[in-house]
């Protein structure tokens, strides 16, 4: 179960988390369980919203702890794929 007090940043637009080593960022097919699934079940949750929780991973900070970065709702999808062309390499600063 995902402990909101390991949310870093949030508002209407990005979520970013404390990502705990050898935690499983994304679903595979171990189906071993996902931080983004234990995000979208919380968000879910704490919203009242029916039905499936958009969330999409934007990046990983740190390897193999450090941030994770999430884009909600999708409409900010071009918003930060232009912030994402401006950089000259390196992490995003969030």
């Amino acid at each position: 179960m995902f402990d909101p007090q390991r949310i870093l940043y949030e508002d209407n637009h990005l979520l970013v988390v404390n990502k705990r080593a050898g935690e499983l960022v994304q679903p595979d097919p171990t189906g071993d369980p996902a931080l983004e699934d234990e995000i979208k079940a919380f968000l879910g949750a704490r919203e009242a919203k029916p039905g499936n929780v958009f969330l999409g991973v934007v990046h990983r900070i740190g390897n193999p702890r450090g941030a994770f970065g999430a884009r909600r709702p999708d409409e900010q999808i071009p918003n930060l794929s232009e912030a994402r062309a401006g950089e000259q390499g390196g992490a995003a600063q969030l």
